[in-house]
């Protein structure tokens, strides 16, 4: 599971179930994963706090109610073998279809998220990596001066800027 990770960091936004325990039982002994818990702050705060201690150069945020596919973070991942790529998008799947909610969340995720991120990728102009599924490089954060995730204005002015960046200097990351 872990194959190819530096490290793992896992920070629960406000998980009332077993997450942790489950991931302390799953990983008992793994120096690569890090569980941090913490008093419900929300998800901005849980990345953050995941950002600031993560070693490695990639970073993925996943959410715990949205199914992957087990080679998800790898087929994120492989796009970060071109310098250039400041961020990935995944595509998210809401996998707690129960009630119409739930069903309602799942159909704007296909039509208000998925299909317009395919649509503006094939313009090369993705504004915004969702949080639920989503890869960043740490220093091309860093290099824009960020150390805080999940705000839509912060998304699409990185993205303009990690695009004007790239364009400049194709050869730098």
């Amino acid at each position: 599971m872990l194959q190819g990770l530096s490290d793992s960091v896992i920070a629960p936004a406000s998980s009332a179930d077993a997450t942790a325990a489950k991931v302390r039982e799953a990983f008992a002994g793994e120096p690569r994963v890090t569980l941090m818990t913490f008093a419900n702050g929300g998800k901005a705060r849980a990345l953050n706090r995941g950002l600031a201690v993560a070693q490695g150069e990639i970073i993925v945020a996943l959410d715990a109610d949205t199914l992957f596919p087990p080679d998800t973070v790898a087929q994120l991942a492989r796009w970060f073998a071109d310098p250039r790529v400041g961020a990935v998008a995944g595509n998210a799947v809401v996998g707690n279809r129960m009630n119409l909610v739930t069903r309602w969340q799942a159909l704007e995720y296909v039509t208000a998220q998925n299909l317009e991120r395919r649509a503006l990728a094939a313009l090369g102009a993705v504004t915004v990596v969702p949080g639920a599924v989503g890869a960043w490089r740490k220093s091309a954060l860093a290099a824009l001066g960020v150390c805080y995730l999940v705000m839509l204005p912060f998304s699409v002015r990185s993205f303009h800027r990690l695009k004007r960046e790239a364009e400049q200097d194709p050869d730098e990351p």
